[in-house]
């Protein structure tokens, strides 16, 4: 919920969001090379560029969100996640 409210995502949405996404499932990849391939990008970002855990956290919470992901196209999560809510709610 902290990163929807940095994103501001949040807002009028929260009952909804709460309502939809109790619980957080982790599932196995299954070796799909698309969700390997985002995390090995995630990984490659993050290694040796921050100083301390702190820094990785800040960038974690400001810049994950906002970086183009080819598997959506080139789309933003944020901007995404923002339309699929104004449909549902």
């Amino acid at each position: 919920m902290d990163q929807l409210k940095s994103d501001n995502i949040l807002g009028n949405h929260e009952a909804l969001i709460r309502g939809l996404y109790k619980e957080i499932s982790l599932v196995s990849t299954d070796n799909d090379r698309k969700t390997l391939g985002v995390i090995n990008n995630i990984i490659s970002i993050y290694q040796g560029h921050f100083e301390d855990l702190e820094s990785a956290r800040r960038h974690a919470s400001e810049g994950v969100n906002k970086m183009p992901w080819q598997s959506m196209k080139y789309a933003y999560s944020k901007d995404i996640m923002l339309k699929a809510l104004n449909l549902i709610g």
